[in-house]
Order: C-alpha cells, then sequence, then structure tokens
C-alpha cells in the first residue's frame, strides 16, 4: 500500500503539469514523457486499491459485515465521483 501511495503521489502531479522541456517538440516526443507517469500513476492506484480492499477479510470475519464494508467503500466512491464531477462542471461552463 505504501508502494502505490508513493507512485500515485509521484505521478499525479506530472501528469497535469505541462511539460517545461516539451516547448517546440514534436507530439510522439510528449507522448514518450507522458505514457511513463501514466503508468506509474496507474500502478500506484492499483496497488493502494488492492492493499485497501484487502483489509477487508481481516476487519471481520462474517461474511455479511464483508460484503456491507464493500458496499460502503463502493457507495463513498461513488458520492466522492459525483462531488468531483459536478464540481468540474460548475468551474468549466
Amino acid at each position: 500500500m505504501v508502494t502505490g501511495t508513493i507512485c500515485s503521489c509521484l505521478g499525479f502531479p506530472f501528469i497535469f503539469i505541462p511539460c517545461w522541456f516539451c516547448v517546440g517538440v514534436p507530439d510522439w516526443a510528449q507522448f514518450i514523457y507522458y505514457v511513463p507517469l501514466i503508468v506509474i500513476f496507474q500502478f500506484g492506484w492499483a496497488c493502494a486499491q488492492i492493499g485497501h480492499l484487502a483489509l477487508i477479510p481481516e476487519m471481520t470475519f462474517s461474511t455479511a459485515e464483508k460484503v456491507q464494508l464493500n458496499g460502503w467503500r463502493s457507495e463513498e466512491k461513488n458520492h466522492c465521483s459525483h462531488i468531483y464531477q459536478s464540481r468540474k462542471s460548475l468551474i468549466y461552463m
């Protein structure tokens, strides 16, 4: 989980920061710059998600509670996504 957090924190900002040495270079060179950053971020995100999902069986032995915890996790993920999307649509209107 720590590896995922580190990879996500390192990759995410550079995806959205313009490449400072890519001024005047062809698109394929920018592609080469951004692909490893996206791969690092996606790898980190997946590691963090797997780490969080692996905690659910350790928290309870009851199958019903495992299902409920996973449901709450999915619900909160969806709520956060909706909040983000609604704020983004308000900003870019």
